[in-house]
């Protein structure tokens, strides 16, 4: 999902944040470095998944997954910087995926956790609401590949 920063500064003067104290948004800069860690941790998760499953039925789909998390981790990255003028550097991550059958369970899980989470983002930053609910539809189509993912590949194990 792409941002469009003129629309998004726009909105965040209307909601009454300037360059000057956008910064102090209550919450606003916690929930997007939240997201931003969970895009980022995600995407690696399901690179690594990908690995684990080279050559495999579900490799492309965790492929793509990987891509859109990315995708997602930029789109909040720069939602942040026009919040606080700021970018955010994350410490090294490290994903894993000890198996990958409870790896997809848990990322399914994760997934709709995550949906829940900016459903009620959406709800509390006005000027983020657009970008919030549609990561939240993103999120709930990503847990239903995972699921379908692990019917495929493991028969539901």
């Amino acid at each position: 999902m792409e941002i469009d920063l003129e629309n998004l500064a726009s909105a965040l003067s209307r909601a009454g944040l300037t360059d000057a104290d956008a910064p102090r948004r209550p919450g606003g800069e916690d929930v997007l470095r939240g997201f931003i860690r969970s895009a980022a941790i995600a995407g690696g998760t399901y690179a690594l998944l990908a690995q684990k499953l080279r050559g495999g039925p579900g490799e492309g789909a965790l492929r793509a997954l990987s891509e859109e998390e990315l995708s997602t981790e930029l789109s909040l990255q720069r939602a942040y910087f026009a919040l606080t003028g700021d970018t955010l550097a994350l410490p090294p991550l490290h994903p894993s995926a000890p198996g990958v059958l409870s790896s997809l369970r848990s990322s399914a899980a994760a997934e709709r956790e995550n949906a829940r989470r900016y459903d009620l983002a959406a709800g509390e930053f006005e000027p983020l609401r657009e970008l919030f609910a549609g990561l939240a539809e993103k999120e709930r189509r990503h847990a239903g590949i995972l699921e379908s993912l692990a019917l495929r590949v493991f028969g539901g194990g």
